[in-house]
């Protein structure tokens, strides 16, 4: 199966034996929001003209992930700047870095383990 673009800046910056990420949650957040839009770019469903994003009239993309980010996009009425189309999809960096992390479990290319602290205070750590 093909990585996206998302999912390998995901694996780039996970710490092999610690379970958590090498850079700060900001820039992991940020990160993958660049990363979600290099993959809508890749595929076709939107191009850069004068420093602004422009959707193309194409069908939806098969991966739900891409589909939602270019959802995200359509909201504006009119093409916007990259940095506000950034900036859009990192206030929903956390459903997708979720939904990517299980994506990458199912697939075998990390590992998840629920743990605890004093017992009702639950995280999750990603190998």
């Amino acid at each position: 199966m093909k990585l996206h673009s998302a999912e390998k800046f995901l694996l780039l910056a996970q710490h092999p034996e610690k379970g958590r990420f090498l850079i700060p949650g900001l820039h992991v957040n940020y990160g993958m929001a660049g990363a979600l839009l290099l993959d809508l770019l890749l595929e076709g469903n939107a191009e850069i003209k004068d420093n602004r994003l422009v959707l193309n009239d194409r069908k939806r993309s098969s991966d739900p992930i891409v589909s939602e980010t270019s959802m995200l996009v359509q909201q504006f009425k009119n093409p916007r700047s990259i940095r506000t189309t950034i900036n859009k999809i990192y206030r929903k960096s956390g459903k997708f870095k979720s939904l990517l992390l299980k994506r990458m479990a199912v697939n075998g290319y990390i590992r998840i383990e629920e743990k605890s602290f004093w017992g009702f205070i639950r995280y999750k750590r990603h190998y």
